[in-house]
């Protein structure tokens, strides 16, 4: 049985035609080509999924800090609008305590009471002298009302280009 299985791989193998050198050395180069090529797109596709995630944690980062940023700001913003209110609240319980009859009232109920010319007492002190500065005369210029305005603008650019025209004179010498 052998020896017929060996007899019909050797048929088989006459059967085909040899394939020249040149034939062969192309296979070869092609196919090895065709591997190399295949390495290389996955190398490039593998390449491109990384540069796209970095790409994309790059863009999530950014948005997640300009979100947080944003929140803060709403916060604090809200936080600052309390603080104003806040303060107008105060502002107005200041306002209606310094009211002349709400102080009055609050005089009154502590005990307080308007003082009449019989509660005033002056107090003398020895020794004591008030000086009144006396007032010192200032002399005022009089100045005289000028007459009517007679420049134009010809007239101050030719005052400026000939002030200008004598320093450049001055600087020169």
């Amino acid at each position: 049985m052998l020896k017929i299985l060996r007899n019909v791989i050797g048929i088989m193998s006459t059967q085909a035609p040899k394939p020249d050198r040149q034939d062969s050395l192309l296979r070869n180069v092609f196919f090895r080509n065709a591997a190399e090529n295949q390495k290389q797109v996955v190398a490039v596709v593998v390449l491109l999924a990384v540069v796209t995630l970095i790409i994309g944690g790059l863009y999530l980062a950014q948005t997640t800090t300009s979100i947080t940023t944003a929140r803060d700001i709403q916060q604090m913003s809200a936080y600052r609008s309390r603080l104003e209110r806040e303060n107008e609240v105060l502002r107005a319980d200041i306002a209606r305590m310094q009211n002349l009859g709400s102080l009055q009232t609050r005089a009154a109920t502590l005990g307080f009471q308007e003082a009449g010319p019989e509660d005033i007492f002056y107090l003398v002190v020895d020794g004591y002298v008030y000086n009144v500065p006396a007032p010192t005369p200032t002399y005022v210029q009089s100045t005289t009302t000028p007459e009517a305005y007679q420049e134009n603008f010809a007239g101050w650019l030719k005052r400026q280009y000939d002030a200008l025209i004598d320093q450049f004179s001055k600087w020169g010498n």
